[in-house]
């Protein structure tokens, strides 16, 4: 931030987490290699329940009355519970320019704080 939000996507990734983990929210860096070309972004959890994730997204959809549509993941515990994560990567290089822009293609890895790591 103090050199003037220089940066690349993993940096980008690290400090929206690090900002949105301060603020008491559950974040994950994900990657995804495709081909030769790799990406990170962050994601936010919304929650275990489909009913209070949809309506987020479906919030997030009204403020941005351009977007298509929302995109979003799920995460299936070994208990059977759902997790929805929401997609934070709206920084344009997607060429979507509002939160749940659609996911690259390719080999994902989600890294959580304090060391999980899921392929």
């Amino acid at each position: 931030i103090r050199d003037g939000y220089e940066g690349d996507c993993d940096d980008y990734s690290i400090v929206m987490s690090a900002l949105m983990g301060n603020m008491g929210f559950n974040t994950r860096i994900v990657t995804v290699r495709s081909g030769t070309y790799g990406h990170a972004y962050p994601e936010i959890y919304i929650g275990d329940d489909r009913d209070t994730a949809y309506q987020i997204l479906f919030y997030v959809y009204g403020r941005y009355s351009y977007a298509e549509s929302i995109w979003y993941s799920e995460r299936e515990l070994e208990t059977g519970e759902e997790q929805y994560w929401l997609n934070l990567d709206w920084s344009g290089s997607n060429g979507y320019m509002h939160p749940g822009g659609m996911y690259l293609e390719g080999a994902r890895v989600a890294y959580y704080p304090g060391g999980l790591v899921e392929f």
